[in-house]
């Protein structure tokens, strides 16, 4: 059975930045009326969820760091 933690702490954060291939998904999510943005990144073994702003880059850069140098 696998683990649920919320948010996504530092160490989770590397960890997925060091993986040599991920999937993200981002799909709309309404709060109180409001679009915002329900991220996935999964891979082997894992899945990691954000709720977020935008669909932008530059959410993906919060999430994958701008150097990510796996496959997407």
């Amino acid at each position: 059975m696998g683990k649920i933690e919320v948010g996504i702490g530092t160490l989770q954060a590397e960890w997925v930045r060091e993986q040599p291939q991920v999937h993200v998904d981002e799909s709309p999510w309404s709060v109180k009326g409001i679009k915002e943005w329900w991220w996935n990144i999964s891979g082997q073994g894992f899945s990691l969820f954000h709720a977020g702003d935008t669909r932008s880059r530059q959410e993906l850069e919060q999430l994958l760091g701008k150097s990510f140098a796996g496959v997407l």
